[in-house]
């Protein structure tokens, strides 16, 4: 018979060994995925730069530059009149995305400042679903990224803010059938038909905005 001490050895020596072959057994396969793991996003890394500046040199998209700050600018080419659209800046390797509503009127077509809705809310619809978006800050003509102005063409009411914070509007529209959005005033609304254009450049922007999400804002481009 073991006595007691020798008993526990003989048994933490068992469960020991059992522990090393766990060990030993997993650690090679488990080494091999790690490598294969770390391996794989940079292969990954490229092939999205890469998709990033096969968008940006596409036809749809024009480019601006401010030599002065060094600055490059990317947007969707659109008509005149209301469009849902974006706007990439970048600086040396380093992007920013936003998204950007406008709706403007022609001089021709002008009544004044009675042309305006001054509007707050955006309201994106389809026929499946609805999704509402209070601009914070707003009284209908300033605060919170909102802008009226005008130009030699005519007048604008301009909204730039954060992509993320239309994105799921975007999506939205680009998903659902009959897209449409209203932009709500105090006491007017206007309900606009979403183009195939306008659903053209947000699926570009809401694939651009996927691909910087993976490359945490960077982007491998020359200026």
């Amino acid at each position: 018979m073991l006595k007691r001490g020798s008993f526990f050895m003989a048994l933490f020596a068992v469960l020991l060994g059992f522990v090393l072959v766990g060990c030993g057994g997993g650690s090679p396969s488990q080494g091999s995925s790690n490598q294969a793991s770390q391996g794989n996003p940079q292969m990954d890394k490229k092939a999205v730069y890469a998709e990033i500046n096969e968008i940006l040199d596409s036809d749809i998209v024009k480019t601006e530059k401010d030599a002065t700050e060094r600055t490059t600018f990317y947007r969707p080419f659109t008509g005149f009149g209301l469009y849902p659209s974006w706007q990439v800046t970048q600086i040396g390797d380093t992007v920013r995305m936003d998204a950007v509503i406008v709706d403007g009127t022609k001089w021709e077509k002008s009544k004044g400042m009675d042309s305006l809705v001054y509007w707050h809310t955006i309201i994106f619809l389809t026929d499946e679903k609805k999704w509402e978006y209070q601009i914070p800050h707003c009284d209908g003509s300033t605060g919170g990224g909102k802008e009226v102005s005008k130009n030699n063409t005519g007048m604008y009411e301009y909204y730039e803010t954060q992509f993320n914070n239309l994105s799921p509007g975007y999506r939205l529209l680009v998903e659902g059938t009959n897209p449409i959005i209203r932009l709500k005033g105090v006491n007017k609304r206007k309900d606009i038909k979403v183009t195939e254009e306008m659903i053209t450049a947000l699926k570009t922007g809401l694939r651009l905005d996927e691909l910087f999400i993976i490359t945490r804002g960077k982007i491998e481009r020359a200026q």
